[in-house]
């Protein structure tokens, strides 16, 4: 079932980049699209995918971490003005 499924996404995925295997000497039965034309390197393909967007993802990664120490010094705040509301009483 779990091996189906990961059939299932290994194959949208040549689909999606119009590639075939680790070689394009080697044809994979399972995984390789019947309507694509030139078999390319899935690894190159899936490597160039990652590159171009890079930028994006330490963007993204950055905004996440930004919003994770702002959250840290609210909550720190937030604790220090209810430790001075209680001592107040």
């Amino acid at each position: 079932n779990d091996y189906f499924g990961k059939i299932c996404n290994i194959f949208s995925l040549s689909l999606q980049l119009q590639c075939c295997g680790k070689d394009s000497d080697i044809q994979v039965k399972p995984t390789c699209p019947k309507d694509i034309g030139s078999s390319k390197n899935c690894l190159t393909e899936i490597e160039t995918l990652v590159n171009s967007n890079l930028q994006l993802l330490g963007i993204v990664g950055i905004a996440i971490a930004g919003i994770t120490i702002f959250g840290m010094v609210f909550s720190m705040v937030l604790c220090c003005a209810i430790r001075n509301t209680r001592d107040m009483l």
